[in-house]
């Protein structure tokens, strides 16, 4: 029997109705849904269900979707599916850390809500992310350093999500003037994400400061599944990793790509 792998979505894959199939036929998917409520006071079936405008807004973006992504995990496993190893791209990387074992889901509920209150705090301006599409890293992040250095600007590279496939992030004006310049350059497309800030530039650091305080009061537990980091790119089975793992992200650029390439030399698998 081959390998398993349980992969996380991070925030932009959000849409009205995520989880909800989930929340109306299973019980045990629901009482998830409903714990994510009541660790933060918010109604996260009305947030995730119903229209509305904050879904898109990062406070309430990253909660519903961990909510949502650990219901999922939760009506999965209750099929008797495990994984044998976890792995999520930046705020996904809560959601394998529920399922290996490091956080209990009410823990990471109560950390991902603070994350995004940090998150949307440390640019109450907001700011922009825009997928590169065909463009060799290099002409991206050097596009990237001088459109910085020419504005003096934020703007650098957040994901390497895979080949041909490049994530840039920053303030808005800069974000979209290294855009143009990156279509100029040759990209075959260049596509605004669905995100209300700067996510994995220096823009978060102060983010991050308050999320390393805020793990301080949270009981990291051994790795029970190992999980593979987008920020140390290598298989985690200490949970010292985890929580470090928690908190870069929020301000450095999570590669994707290489993440799953260790899965297919860990496992012998394409992902």
């Amino acid at each position: 029997m081959g390998k398993r792998v349980f992969m996380f979505p991070g925030q932009g894959s959000q849409y009205i109705g995520m989880g909800k199939e989930f929340y109306d036929t299973m019980p045990n998917a629901k009482a998830v849904i409903d714990l994510a409520s009541e660790q933060t006071g918010l109604d996260i079936p009305a947030l995730c269900f119903e229209e509305n405008d904050k879904l898109n807004i990062t406070e309430y973006t990253q909660i519903c979707m961990l909510a949502v992504e650990a219901a999922i995990y939760q009506a999965i496993i209750d099929k008797g599916i495990t994984p044998d190893v976890t792995a999520g791209l930046s705020l996904g990387e809560y959601g394998a850390l529920i399922a290996s074992g490091a956080m209990t889901m009410a823990d990471a509920f109560a950390v991902v809500r603070k994350r995004g209150i940090y998150m949307q705090e440390a640019v109450p301006t907001g700011g922009a992310m825009t997928a590169v599409l065909g463009l060799d890293p290099q002409v991206i992040e050097d596009i990237c350093k001088k459109t910085a250095d020419e504005t003096n600007s934020v703007v650098s590279v957040a994901n390497y999500n895979c080949p041909g496939q490049i994530v840039i992030t920053g303030e808005k004006a800069a974000v979209d003037a290294a855009a143009a310049a990156c279509s100029e350059a040759g990209a075959k497309r260049c596509v605004p994400l669905k995100v209300s800030g700067p996510f994995h530039s220096a823009m978060l650091k102060g983010a991050g400061e308050k999320l390393s305080d805020a793990l301080e009061s949270v009981e990291i537990h051994d790795i029970k599944v190992p999980y593979i980091t987008h920020i140390f790119l290598n298989c985690s089975v200490r949970c010292e990793l985890a929580a470090a793992c928690s908190i870069e992200h929020c301000r450095t650029c999570p590669a994707l790509s290489v993440s799953i390439l260790r899965l297919n030399l860990l496992l012998g698998i394409c992902v």
